[in-house]
């Protein structure tokens, strides 16, 4: 895959050798705990551990739109994706589009259903590490024709990326170099799941008026035409 360092003529090629979804990486544990009771009275099964990471087959990584999902009830997450190249590490804006029939199954399973947007554009992980907190994740879900706010918060909701980097790393230390991490999504604006045809994803930070930001399309295969 080739991705564009922002305001920059520089490109990376990336060729993820593992592909993590973090998973229930809130800062607040309290809240992560209901979230977790929350899940539990509709049906899903609570994680073996916090957080959870769960490995997917690297070629779900895409650029790609539309993406052919398989269910109609399936949704974005909107999160920062962590690519880990020897040179250093760099920042996208990815969702970990999710089968929400399936996950009252199998979370691991609704992972591995749908492909991951992630945006062609990414910011070295240094270049933004000083202001992470105050960087804003939000999605916009098209509802009707308009676009609807979907999820917005700040990154200080989730836990410290190399934090996260580091517990992966615990079990997993071999996988660390070559990985595109999903580091966790951010609480959603609605009273429950939008789904939706058209996403749009974006990072903002504040401290610079960037923005990272990718629009796609989520189709079942008998409605995309070749």
């Amino acid at each position: 895959m080739l991705f564009r360092v922002a305001e920059t003529d520089q490109t990376i090629s990336f060729s993820p050798r593992t592909l993590v979804i973090a998973g229930f990486t809130g800062r607040d544990k309290a809240a992560v705990d209901e979230h977790i009771r929350e899940l539990v009275d509709q049906g899903i099964q609570a994680p073996e551990s916090v957080p959870s990471f769960y490995l997917l087959a690297p070629d779900l990584l895409t650029h790609a739109t539309p993406i052919e999902v398989p269910t109609p009830e399936t949704s974005a997450e909107v999160e920062p994706v962590l690519l880990c190249l020897p040179e250093g590490w760099y920042v996208a804006v990815g969702s970990d589009h999710t089968a929400r029939d399936l996950e009252r199954v199998d979370i691991g399973e609704s992972k591995k259903a749908c492909p991951k947007p992630v945006s062609t554009e990414v910011w070295p992980y240094e270049e933004v590490r000083g202001q992470w907190d105050q960087i804003t994740a939000r999605t916009w879900a098209s509802v009707d024709g308009q676009d609807v706010l979907y999820q917005e918060a700040a990154l200080e909701a989730l836990m410290p990326v190399p934090e996260i980097i580091e517990t992966f790393g615990q079990k997993n230390r071999e996988r660390v170099e070559g990985a595109a991490v999903f580091l966790g999504t951010v609480p959603l604006l609605t009273d429950g799941f939008v789904f939706s045809d058209h996403y749009r994803i974006e990072l903002y930070d504040p401290t610079s008026a960037r923005r990272l930001s990718y629009a796609y399309q989520a189709k079942r295969a008998k409605e995309i035409v070749p």
